[in-house]
């Protein structure tokens, strides 16, 4: 991520929504509402892809979408 609010202009818009549901899983966000496993019982590759994927920004990106509720963000 480069710095932008939102992925596509200053407009919440379906790619926005897009990676956060497919990146959301994989980050077990404390905010994604799914009941998913905690990572100590994830298999090993998996929880190193998890772990690297939380390291970048776009885990931020999404964690602070889902915390707003997807509602409007300012830039």
């Amino acid at each position: 991520m480069d710095g932008r609010a939102l992925l596509a202009g200053d407009r919440l818009t379906i790619s926005d929504i897009a990676m956060c549901a497919a990146f959301a899983p994989l980050l077990l966000l404390h905010s994604y509402g799914a009941l998913m496993p905690p990572v100590e019982v994830t298999p090993p590759p998996l929880r190193a892809l998890m772990q690297e994927l939380r390291a970048r920004p776009t885990a931020g990106f999404v964690q602070r979408l889902f915390d707003s509720g997807f509602s409007a963000i300012e830039s």
